[in-house]
């Protein structure tokens, strides 16, 4: 007798923003719909614009995941592409990723009990400092997440200190948030063999940041700390690469002042925009995360599985990824002597960073495997 099959079951996914690379948000739908698949889980995603990556619009193909272009920016143009997709698919699940107001909002219109959020960001004042008050936010900002609260039916906070922040400052809507961390994936990539492919000396510490453009990220602090572990001029060579800036931007125009300015040209070396960040980090030595506001930190996670221990500010989630003095270090936001006094100690200690290193990677295996995560998200999926 043939096994009854699950029904099919789909969840749309809206991604809200604009894929320009194959990262670890483009993996992880990929994971997602994988391990959903059996269990009768069919995943459709969308995206603001159509992804710029090649080979995920490819995998997606090959692995028969339908996505769709619907600007969750845009109130009309969203809800009418949202409208057929929600018409064609008839989803258990809205889960939405960034800007969910629209998804929420029209998901509940269009008679959709169930609608997710996964919390990806802190909230801020308008000086970039985490809030603990609602009173700190902009009056727009506190009627958005008001429309949002309303609207979303189960919030997902990627980090502690998310679900502690929201929790706070909207009690009456605490029962619908729960933790649920990101997570990463084994790093099987040689080390050697990816400093030998990127032409690094052996000789030289090369640290990295990977940040998309924006003054959050704190990329000016860094270079800030750069430029005075230069003047301090420490014998040991070391270089800083900085993945993931948009060409053009109007931030990443300011980053590359301030590196001219400082004089700083043969120290600092931009990728740009990748694909391919899991091959290039176990060639690094050393990770900073130097933002202003973090929620948590995917890259923390990947450098971790890399081998590489990192430097990341005391903010948000970044103080649960990164075990002070063990797995890395920390510094208080935006102090920029501190920041270059740990630089200084991890790139004059070979030992405690291959130390620091291995602890990251056992601790992010320990603790932070995506599969654990997507499969615990699978499971809520299957109860409804």
């Amino acid at each position: 007798m043939d096994k009854k099959q699950n029904p099919i079951r789909t969840v749309v996914h809206v991604m809200g923003y604009d894929s320009k690379k194959f990262g670890g948000l483009e993996r992880y739908i990929l994971d997602l719909s994988k391990a959903g698949a059996p269990k009768g889980i069919k995943i459709v995603v969308v995206y603001n614009q159509k992804p710029k990556s090649v080979e995920f619009l490819k995998q997606l193909e090959d692995n028969n995941i339908k996505y769709y272009i619907a600007n969750a920016l845009s109130t009309v143009a969203f809800f009418k592409a949202f409208y057929r997709i929600v018409r064609t698919h008839k989803p258990i699940i809205i889960h939405s990723h960034f800007q969910p107001l629209f998804p929420s909002l029209y998901g509940y219109l269009f008679g959709c009990k169930h609608r997710w959020n996964n919390v990806r960001l802190m909230l801020v004042d308008k000086d970039i400092k985490e809030a603990q008050y609602k009173n700190q936010l902009k009056k727009s900002t506190r009627v958005y997440r008001a429309l949002i609260n309303m609207f979303t039916t189960r919030f997902f906070s990627v980090s502690n200190a998310v679900n502690k922040q929201y929790t706070e400052i909207y009690p009456n809507h605490a029962h619908k948030f729960e933790v649920l961390y990101n997570g990463g994936k084994i790093n099987s990539f040689d080390k050697e063999a990816s400093r030998s492919k990127l032409g690094f000396k052996s000789d030289v510490v090369y640290i990295c940041c990977i940040a998309f453009a924006s003054k959050t990220k704190g990329i000016d602090i860094l270079i800030d700390a750069v430029h005075e572990l230069n003047k301090k001029g420490i014998e040991k060579q070391f270089i800083l690469c900085l993945i993931g800036l948009m060409e053009g931007s109007e931030v990443t125009v300011q980053i590359e002042s301030k590196i001219e300015l400082y004089g700083l040209d043969q120290l600092v070396k931009n990728f740009g925009i990748i694909n391919n960040v899991p091959e290039v980090l176990p060639a690094m030595d050393i990770f900073v995360q130097p933002s202003r506001s973090e929620s948590l930190s995917n890259s923390i996670i990947e450098s971790g599985f890399a081998g590489v221990p990192a430097i990341g500010s005391n903010v948000g989630g970044i103080p649960e990824v990164i075990i002070d003095n063990e797995t890395g270090m920390l510094f208080p936001v935006g102090d920029v002597h501190e920041l270059a006094t740990k630089l200084e100690l991890l790139i004059k200690d070979d030992r405690l960073r291959v130390t620091m290193g291995q602890k990251s990677k056992q601790h992010k295996t320990n603790d932070f495997l995506m599969s654990d995560k997507i499969n615990k998200l699978v499971d809520y999926y299957i109860s409804i």
